[in-house]
């Protein structure tokens, strides 16, 4: 069975009319520049009449009284005027609407998000427009604005950014500063590694890299003021956010299972503490299943203590794992390896050894 929708019935058309009208765009509205040089030409001259006829040309009658009438209106609003005339852009309109007119969220609600989004990059957090779209919608529902009437959608979002002088912007760059010698260094550094595999006669150099992996997602475009030419992009400011990995390659290509460090807190009791470190590589009985479990799918080998960082222990238990799976293999190695300490210590070392 069809529906069909019944619309009320409207007014009855006049005898011998022709029904609505098409609009003919008649009504103009003269922007602020002309405002401004009709009223200085009045106020220059003095006579209305001569004001109307250079600016009004032909219009007569009722016409002519509305625009006699609005030359003396611009005048009392002379100081508005001009300053809208201070500016390229506010000369060219022909009116102006306070910033909030005709927005659904209020203009105290904006501002609250303006100062969500100014605290977060001050922390160097980048804001997604995911980020800004649910924020809008959490302070719509605290006030009580249904889903329907405010969605927080990129109209919103485009009108909310021209308010309030914001844009997207990509990160410029993303990670540590490099002294200026840098290149220098590492040229340095490896005819210091060739001279002493010649010195020793190494046949095979292993090269041993920690390094920090990021394992939550932050976006690549953020919210910025507009006009900024550098935005910074915080990526490893919170410890919780990253694993330690140590990687392992030879001067042949071949690359060994990764060493994977994390970070929690151990046991409060003494005997489980050294339980779990003998026992389960630092992790608890309850977590060491999961583990056995994600070393095997992976193929790497995780361990944990409560900074989740490389340490001296670690180093031991990588050697014996990495250097037990070659024993009867008798040739000479050099191994580069991160030495563990503070940032201002921490170097590297080469190790020759025959196995």
């Amino acid at each position: 069975m069809s529906r069909h929708r019944h619309w009320r019935p409207g007014r009855q058309r006049v005898p011998g009319g022709n029904g609505r009208r098409k609009p003919q765009h008649k009504k103009t509205t003269e922007t602020y520049a002309i405002k401004l040089a009709i009223i200085n030409h009045y106020k220059d001259g003095g006579k209305m009449e001569a004001t109307l006829a250079k600016f009004y040309p032909g219009v007569v009658g009722t016409q002519r009284e509305t625009k006699r009438k609005s030359v003396h209106l611009w005048e009392k609003r002379r100081a508005h005027i001009e300053a809208q005339c201070t500016t390229t852009t506010g000369a060219s309109r022909r009116v102006v609407r306070s910033s909030g007119t005709s927005t659904v969220l209020p203009t105290e609600a904006e501002y609250e998000i303006v100062l969500w989004v100014k605290s977060l990059r001050e922390d160097g957090v980048p804001v997604s427009a995911f980020m800004l779209q649910h924020k809008a919608l959490e302070v719509a529902k605290m006030l009580k604005i249904p889903r329907s009437v405010f969605a927080a959608k990129w109209s919103f979002r485009k009108l909310f950014l021209r308010r309030h002088s914001l844009s997207f912007r990509r990160s410029t760059r993303q990670g540590q500063i490099a002294p200026p010698e840098a290149m220098l260094i590492a040229a340095e550094f490896r005819e210091k590694v060739d001279r002493r595999i010649e010195e020793l006669g190494v046949d095979r150099v292993y090269n041993a890299d920690q390094t920090a992996v990021f394992f939550e997602y932050l976006p690549k475009v953020t919210l910025s003021p507009s006009g900024e030419k550098t935005v910074w992009v915080r990526c490893g400011g919170k410890d919780k956010e990253r694993v330690t990995a140590m990687l392992l390659g030879d001067s042949h290509g071949t690359k060994y299972t990764p060493f994977v460090v994390t970070k929690s807190n151990p046991s409060k009791i003494p005997e489980t503490r050294e339980e779990n470190d003998r026992s389960r590589q630092g992790f608890g009985i309850h977590v060491w299943k999961e583990v056995l479990q994600l070393q095997e799918e992976g193929d790497v080998v995780m361990h944990t203590n409560p900074r989740g960082w490389w340490n001296r222990r670690l180093s031991v238990q990588f050697l014996s794992i990495i250097l037990a799976a070659r024993l009867g293999q008798f040739y000479s190695i050099g191994m580069i390896f991160p030495l563990t300490g503070p940032t201002t210590s921490r170097g590297v070392r080469l190790v020759s050894m025959s196995i």
